[in-house]
């Protein structure tokens, strides 16, 4: 399943409602609910990703159960190194300790992009295997309404993201904001090279914070209220 492939399509950035889906048509389609779920293994390229995997499952954040069975991406050499064919091969032993327990294991690729979700068993499943979701899924996903983005924006707007990159100094060189105007329109700007207001960034949340987008040398520029 493939969630919006642009970024800037997508409908927020807090939610995968693919993943969602897919999670939710596993689950019906196998008839085993999420608390019979023993075990995880969610793909963590980055601490969001297991996070927001987690989230769109149902799982919440005082969920007792570990979210990986096999360590996480971090400490296991980083992506594109088959990382998931060996957390299913973890989760087969666990399965194998316990025939009657269940496992879920999530993989990822791009921008959270790309997913792939399994659930397997110790035992046999009773109708044989199947599988869930297929193009139906893709085609919902795909038909989600998206908002209008806009190339050259100004006026009023509210941030919906940010991020602050830092120099080989170590010191916040400059950051991308992606936001929306008051009519729903999404744009894409960059914030003033200053680092007191970088910083300030950092320091406090800044997602929901109004401002004013303005087109300046062919660039949208977001001026924090």
């Amino acid at each position: 399943m493939i969630e919006r492939w642009y970024v800037l399509d997508r409908v927020d950035y807090h939610t995968l409602p693919g993943v969602r889906r897919a999670g939710a048509a596993l689950l019906e389609t196998a008839d085993v609910p999420l608390d019979r779920v023993g075990h995880l293994d969610l793909y963590s390229c980055f601490p969001i990703a297991p996070r927001l995997t987690a989230a769109m499952l149902g799982i919440g954040v005082d969920d007792p159960r570990p979210l990986t069975v096999t360590g996480g991406l971090p400490w296991f050499g980083g992506p594109g190194n088959n990382y998931t064919t060996h957390a299913i091969a973890t989760l087969l032993e666990r399965l194998r300790a316990a025939r009657d327990a269940f496992g879920v294991v999530h993989a990822n690729g791009w921008h959270l992009t790309k997913h792939a979700l399994g659930l397997y068993a110790g035992s046999p499943p009773p109708h044989g295997w199947q599988r869930a979701g297929g193009p139906s899924l893709q085609a919902s996903v795909d038909a989600d309404p998206h908002p209008v983005v806009v190339p050259e924006a100004t006026g009023r707007g509210t941030i919906e993201t940010y991020t602050v990159m830092h120099g080989r100094d170590g010191a916040p060189d400059h950051g991308t904001v992606i936001g929306r105007l008051t009519d729903g329109r999404r744009f894409i700007a960059v914030l003033p090279r200053d680092t007191a207001l970088l910083e300030e960034l950092e320091r406090q949340e800044a997602v929901g914070r109004r401002g004013t987008v303005r087109l300046e040398h062919g660039l949208n520029v977001f001026l924090p209220s």
